[in-house]
């Protein structure tokens, strides 16, 4: 077997997986299209985050820890005008996710006019980067989110679309 390092008078690399016409096949050619491509992290990296944002993630103490699920919350830049663009927090896993974006919104100090006006450009919505959708304001956030994902707070995107058409 050929040494998998290059020594200082060793050339027997220089031949390892070439071809007759010097096209080296096994790093160029064929071969690496068929290897699997790692995934960007693993469960063990994705422990780890998870891990860090339990120590930096703020919210109501009161919560028992095993009904936490955290997330980072981040706020569009573009509209949503937050002195605070984005955070780490925890929420109930009971509480609907109407009930997540005012209290996101508000520790981010972003404006929550959601009740107060009909017109859905001024209407914040809470996208699941993960999940890739919008979120329904009644939608339980256990059953949409995991602890780790990330949700962006949205303005003027108006009403997730009805896929069912009648």
């Amino acid at each position: 077997m050929a040494p998998t390092t290059p020594e200082a008078n060793d050339t027997s690399y220089v031949n390892m997986g070439e071809s007759r016409d010097g096209f080296d096949e096994t790093l160029l050619g064929k071969h690496c299209e068929a290897l699997p491509k790692p995934k960007p992290t693993s469960v063990s990296q994705r422990m780890i985050a998870v891990n860090n944002l339990k120590k930096t993630a703020k919210g109501d103490d009161k919560l028992a820890p095993e009904k936490r699920i955290y997330v980072y919350v981040e706020a569009e830049a573009e509209t949503a005008k937050a002195k605070f663009p984005k955070g780490a927090f925890f929420f109930s896993k009971d509480w609907v996710v109407g009930r997540v974006l005012d209290d996101a919104a508000r520790r981010l100090q972003v404006e929550n006019i959601n009740n107060r006006s009909s017109d859905e450009r001024d209407k914040l919505r809470v996208f699941h980067v993960e999940g890739g959708r919008l979120l329904e304001f009644n939608e339980k956030v256990g059953s949409a989110l995991v602890s780790g994902n990330t949700v962006v707070l949205l303005r003027g995107v108006g009403p997730p679309p009805d896929l069912i058409e009648v």
